[in-house]
C-alpha cells in the first residue's frame, strides 16, 4: 500500500485534470469563502454554508 499525500487526497487537490478549473471532486469545505459569480460576471457574494 502506497501512503503518501497524493494517494491521501481527500480534497482531489492533487488531481490531475486537464478540464475545468478544478479537479473532478472536490471536497465541499475547500469551497467555503469562495466567490460566486453569474455567467455575466455579476458579483453573488460568497458561499457561507452548506
Amino acid at each position: 500500500m502506497e501512503t503518501n499525500y497524493v494517494t491521501r487526497d481527500n480534497f482531489g487537490m492533487y488531481a490531475n485534470s486537464t478540464t475545468g478549473p478544478g479537479p473532478a471532486l472536490m471536497g465541499a469545505n475547500t469551497l467555503l469563502g469562495n466567490d460566486v459569480y453569474n455567467r455575466d460576471g455579476e458579483d453573488l457574494g460568497d458561499i457561507k454554508e452548506f
